[in-house]
């Protein structure tokens, strides 16, 4: 039990003595001395809080060697950085870091340049405030690319929603318009059972044309738009009379009952 023991405390000890070796190789060795320091580390040397210190010192030497070694082997631009100071806790991104609390152009302009950095529209106002040029023209490139990427997607959404959806009428069944004297321009009723009637309301003025088909065995109204222009039409879903102005309803009942009285007498004519 105790050699078990006495071997797991060397393997922390020999841990942290890596871990050691990475932050301060990262505080005052050179550029080499970093690289072997890293490539010395095992993948369960640093947790999370680790790397992101070790990220946070890299920044703070300003040094974009050193800080491009351990970028290597954490192969993360966006690892968070969290510290405590002054019993206050910060969490910033390392390229948030590099840009307002240190300040160095060159480790902002290496994150800016890495397609994997997540960008944000404030970022382009930072570098310009503190005056890094060169990292303000990264951002601006990136944030325009990312840019013409959503308008694209935009575009190609746009193109799916215009395109034309054709909608097959129900045909009309014993169709006879109303004789009403109240009826406005380009509106009109059609019998389309004898449980079902349509209200038609065409404009040329916004080149469209309205059918309500009201059907009075299902309870149920349906709405289908026409584009007079492409002839375009559109069915919407069957909507129930309880949802309906009760004005709409008795007028389609009114005018459902005087056409299938019109047909049966044209019918008893002939």
């Amino acid at each position: 039990m105790f050699d078990n023991l006495r071997n797991k405390w060397r393997m922390e000890r020999e841990r942290d003595e890596r871990k050691q070796a990475v932050y301060d190789t990262i505080k005052s060795g050179s550029e080499q001395q970093a690289k072997e320091a890293v490539a010395a580390l095992r993948p369960q040397d640093m947790d999370s809080s680790d790397k992101g210190w070790a990220l946070k010192l890299a920044i703070d030497r300003q040094n974009v060697d050193v800080f491009r070694s351990l970028m290597a082997h954490i192969d993360n631009p966006n690892h968070p950085i969290t510290y405590t100071a002054n019993s206050y806790s910060y969490t910033f991104s390392p390229i948030d870091y590099a840009l307002n609390e240190m300040r160095t152009h060159d480790i902002a302009l290496l994150l800016a340049s890495d397609p994997r950095t997540a960008i944000k529209g404030k970022m382009l106002d930072d570098a310009k405030k503190n005056g890094m040029q060169g990292v303000a023209s990264m951002l601006a490139k990136r944030i325009a690319e990312m840019r013409r990427v959503e308008a694209a997607q935009l575009d190609r959404e746009a193109a799916g929603l215009q395109a034309p959806v054709t909608v097959a009428t129900p045909p009309a069944i014993h169709a006879e318009p109303a004789n009403d004297s109240n009826l406005g321009a380009g509106e009109s009723w059609a019998l389309m059972s004898k449980t079902s009637i349509a209200h038609v309301t065409s404009s040329e003025a916004i080149g469209r044309k309205l059918t309500e088909i009201f059907n009075f065995e299902s309870r149920e109204r349906v709405l289908i738009t026409e584009n007079l222009k492409t002839g375009a039409e559109n069915m919407g879903k069957p909507e129930a009379f309880d949802t309906l102005a009760e004005g709409s309803i008795k007028a389609a009942e009114s005018m459902l009952k005087q056409l299938n009285a019109d047909a049966a007498r044209k019918t008893f004519t002939i």
